[in-house]
């Protein structure tokens, strides 16, 4: 688990924004103010995702969820390095 720090005036809602891949989260809360990357290894099997307030209260106000493209590759790869060559 990761945590950094963000003070909220009163009565501010806490905005988040959270992207996740297949290897990656990133979380973005207040428009960027404070932002969170990590490398994520899921078991093959999981399907979900958990938000929590360890010794708070939250109230999830809304959610919006898109699915991601597939990245295709669309140039050609560069050609191998061979040294001296």
């Amino acid at each position: 688990m990761h945590e950094a720090p963000l003070a909220l005036a009163a009565g501010e809602t806490l905005r988040l924004r959270v992207l996740l891949d297949r290897a990656s989260v990133e979380v973005f809360a207040q428009d960027g103010r404070v932002v969170l990357t990590d490398r994520v290894y899921p078991d093959a099997a999981s399907e979900g995702v958990a938000f929590e307030a360890p010794g708070g209260r939250a109230r999830l106000v809304g959610l919006r969820s898109w699915r991601l493209a597939r990245w295709r590759r669309t140039r050609r790869p560069a050609p191998p390095f061979r040294p001296g060559g």
